[in-house]
């Protein structure tokens, strides 16, 4: 971090003053270290276990947790991710890996892939890996948009209306109920669905 990270960051700020810069905050680092960076980095992504820091107040988040893996429910392990991020108020979220060099249709050769596609010479093709994660950015962006009508409905002094208060309800249980219940596939599925009305009936 001091070595390279701090000093790239500066001398790629001093090129171009308007660039965004990106940091995967994981393994060793403390807030000590990372507070080092304060002032070079715009968006930082730290693993979900060091989301519980006081440095990251005030800060555009996003979160990096675990790597891929065909071994888990595709909704417990790659949809449960966006409400994660969501929880804890992450504008983003990030994962090893969307592919890789490995060989996507062998998992006994060598390594199993970590990939969440599927390659060949003439195309790409998908998983339940990818189309779960698909499917949490879709529930991410439905909660996004219910808990933005509902900022701008209180804002606008109507937090009171019945609709407001039921909204604001659901949308924190809902997302507490899908996270107390990562290995239920549908639970995800009906939080959607339920936060969706709701957005229909502020619209």
């Amino acid at each position: 971090m001091r070595e390279i990270v701090k000093p790239s960051c500066e001398l790629l700020r001093s090129i171009d003053p308007k660039v965004l810069i990106w940091a995967n905050i994981t393994g060793n680092n403390t807030e000590d270290t990372v507070a080092e960076l304060e002032g070079v980095i715009d968006i930082w992504c730290p693993s979900s276990k060091k989301l519980g820091w006081d440095f990251w107040k005030g800060k555009r988040v996003w979160i990096y947790d675990s790597a891929s893996n065909k071994t888990q429910s595709p909704t417990g392990h790659y949809r449960y991710k966006l409400w994660t991020a969501f929880h804890h108020g992450c504008e983003g979220e990030g994962f090893w890996v969307y592919t890789d060099n490995l060989d996507s249709w062998n998992d006994y050769a060598r390594v199993p892939t970590w990939g969440v596609i599927y390659e060949d010479p003439d195309d790409v093709l998908s998983s339940k890996r990818w189309d779960a994660y698909r499917a949490g950015i879709e529930d991410y962006e439905v909660c996004k948009m219910l808990n933005d009508a509902v900022v701008a409905a209180k804002a606008a002094g109507k937090g009171e209306d019945p609709n407001i208060v039921a909204a604001a309800k659901a949308l924190e249980e809902w997302v507490q109920r899908v996270l107390d219940n990562k290995g239920d596939t549908m639970v995800a599925e009906r939080a959607h669905q339920a936060l969706l009305q709701h957005l229909v009936k502020l619209k």
